[in-house]
């Protein structure tokens, strides 16, 4: 594959000690955190950044991408806080597939 020729793993300590061997960057001051939570109880459901493992958000203003394996689930944008959301869809020990991507709280301005 053109462009993925070459592995940060290869060239990169600390990279190759935590298994990433490719990395994205940007120059939007953006950051991407990804991870897997358990619902626990019925839509909707709040999903606390910093008790799930997430870093907190600087503002409201990020983008969350959802995925429940075998049923639909969306992000209701008006409960959207730098420290939280709620979850629309799903069920009871469903795992959400979270892709959160935005400005962190210790990010700096500018």
């Amino acid at each position: 594959m053109a462009g993925f020729d070459k592995k940060a793993s290869d060239h990169i300590p600390w990279a190759k000690d935590q298994g990433h061997d490719y990395l994205v960057g940007s120059n939007a001051q953006n950051a991407m955190q990804a991870g897997l939570v358990t619902q626990v109880g019925l839509a909707p459901f709040t999903v606390d950044l910093e008790a799930e493992g997430f870093k907190r958000m600087k503002d409201a203003n990020y983008t969350v991408i959802v995925q429940i394996e075998g049923a639909t689930a969306t992000v209701d944008e008006s409960t959207k806080t730098s420290g939280s959301f709620d979850v629309l869809g799903g069920a009871d020990t469903n795992v959400l597939n979270l892709l959160i991507i935005g400005r962190t709280a210790d990010q700096p301005d500018g």
